[in-house]
């Protein structure tokens, strides 16, 4: 989950971040700056929500 308006870490950096952690094939960009968490709340709330699912 990236912020597409991060002025510290630019869009451009969340496929190189995604390969360097072997991460998923998936990447989610989201209204928001640099703590898209803070900026779209429900969303990242929905998001943990998925990702805990069951746990």
């Amino acid at each position: 989950m990236w912020g597409d308006a991060d002025p510290y870490v630019g869009i451009e950096q969340m496929d190189v971040l995604r390969d360097a952690l072997g991460g998923p094939a998936e990447t989610v960009t989201v209204a928001g700056g640099h703590w898209c968490m803070l900026d779209t709340p429900e969303v990242f709330e929905r998001t943990v929500a998925f990702l805990t699912r069951g746990r």
